[in-house]
């Protein structure tokens, strides 16, 4: 009896179920102060190339100054990309005191962002799976809004 335990044991926990890692998108903020972001992405609801800016503020996440935030890591960047109407992800920088001193309504109406991009998955792989606020000089030919630099 004891064997058979021992046998049901050793089953189970050679097929436990494991997630495998993948790919992280990185945010860095790189600037003196915090930022609010979100990828526009099939979550979010509006996606490219609509660029309107959501109106759920639980989709916000934020970034200290000089540190960065690992997304995602449990599926490929590849089929996050795929998911997108177009090959094109938005992803939307705000400062905080627009965040704490506007309502989304008025954010998304006056377009108060510090920055937008849209990143193919060609772009993204060239970044290293890094988006970084401010841009730096490697962002250039990134579409963004406002324009680089």
């Amino acid at each position: 009896m004891k064997t058979i335990y021992i046998l049901f044991a050793t089953v189970l926990l050679s097929a436990s179920c494991e997630l495998e890692e993948t790919d992280k998108f990185d945010y860095i903020n790189q600037s003196n102060h915090g930022v609010f972001f979100y990828e526009a992405n099939t979550n979010a609801g509006i996606v490219y190339p609509d660029t309107s800016i959501t109106l759920n503020r639980n989709l916000l996440s934020v970034i200290a100054p000089y540190t960065t935030l690992s997304t995602g890591g449990f599926r490929s960047s590849k089929e996050t990309f795929s998911e997108l109407p177009t090959d094109t992800l938005s992803v939307y920088f705000f400062h905080p005191e627009v965040i704490e001193s506007s309502t989304f309504e008025s954010l998304r109406l006056n377009y108060r962002v510090l920055k937008r991009y849209d990143l193919s998955y060609k772009d993204f792989l060239m970044l290293n799976k890094e988006v970084i606020y401010p841009p730096t000089p490697a962002m250039a030919n990134i579409q963004q809004l406002p324009s680089y630099p």
